[in-house]
């Protein structure tokens, strides 16, 4: 009865000390100091955990960048040229697809990127100065005969295609005989529908991707097309084109939804996407068919290998059986 008694006794003390630790801890981090002031952007926390890591430099299959840009603010394209092709080697990237514009650019460019078709493959833009869709469609010819195998990248956030003037969107009818060309001379169209759907959300601490919507957020621009209205652009002239092949860049934006990336895909065997630089905030999809292409697609070497791990942009389409840019 008194070991019981004792045990009872131990028992409440070890309770009281642990509640008292526990109180003065709570008072200790009541007290006012650097959490009271630190900010989440200034927070940069370096981790002690000791944990394996694999430094992954080059794919493992030859991969295809799907989305890169020529260089911007002047210097020498022929040592830009011979950079890329280093970084391509050293990465174990097969091709790259160079957007390089129009006119005097795609001109300069060309003279220097074309002279490695197998390795760099160039991809017009859309002029839209003169008689729409006469002279466009005059430009795009001209810089095909230059070696152009593609048009884009070709962006629209809502307040119409870049550019163009008066406004008008994808499913314009004077894009119609544009893009009807481009099934014509078998050319593929990257398009940029929109922008990620945290740059429409309230600039507030609700806001999970704040501090880079607010670089471009789009919540104050009232008289844009919202991020629905594009996708349904989007669809409206993939539906209205079946001949020709879009390639919806970034996820067409849908990172937060894949499943509706999905039944696009579903629908239209001409509607491709990739991913550029939208792998670090992408949703589960909730169907189990995506879910298992996801893998084929970074894993199966006979598809375009996906390589966000080495920061490579990469092709987000279910369909191609080989490395071609033109399977699509």
């Amino acid at each position: 009865m008194k070991k019981l008694l004792l045990k009872s006794l131990l028992f409440s003390l070890v309770c009281s000390v642990i509640v008292l630790v526990s109180q003065a801890q709570q008072r200790k981090a009541k007290e006012p100091g650097l959490q009271d002031t630190l900010l989440l952007k200034d927070y940069k926390p370096q981790s002690i955990f000791k944990t394996p890591q694999t430094q992954i430099l080059k794919a493992k299959y030859p991969a295809i960048d799907m989305h890169m840009h020529a260089p911007r603010g002047g210097g020498d394209l022929k040592t830009a040229a011979a950079e890329l092709l280093k970084n391509m080697d050293e990465c174990g990237i097969q091709k790259t697809i160079l957007f390089s514009g129009t006119g005097k650019a795609f001109d300069e460019l060309a003279a220097v990127f074309g002279k490695y078709p197998d390795r760099i493959e160039l991809w017009c833009g859309f002029d839209f100065t003169g008689s729409i869709p006469s002279s466009t469609i005059a430009e795009l010819e001209r810089c095909v005969k230059l070696g152009a195998k593609g048009v884009g990248e070709i962006s629209d956030k809502g307040a119409g295609l870049r550019g163009a003037n008066p406004p008008m969107h994808l499913d314009d009818p004077r894009m119609d005989p544009i893009l009807e060309k481009l099934a014509d001379l078998k050319l593929p169209i990257n398009v940029h529908m929109g922008d990620p759907r945290w740059m429409y959300e309230p600039m507030d601490v609700h806001n999970d991707l704040l501090f880079e919507s607010l670089y471009f957020r789009l919540d104050n621009k009232k008289d844009i097309k919202d991020l629905a209205g594009m996708l349904a652009i989007l669809e409206a002239a993939v539906k209205k084109h079946p001949r020709t092949t879009f390639v919806a860049c970034h996820f067409a934006n849908q990172t937060f939804d894949l499943d509706r990336l999905g039944r696009l895909f579903d629908n239209y065997p001409n509607l491709y996407a990739d991913v550029s630089q939208r792998e670090s905030y992408v949703a589960a999809s909730q169907s189990s068919l995506w879910r298992n292409t996801l893998t084929a697609w970074c894993t199966a070497p006979t598809r375009v290998t996906a390589c966000q791990c080495i920061g490579i942009h990469s092709i987000f389409g279910r369909r191609l059986t080989s490395t071609s840019t033109h399977g699509m």
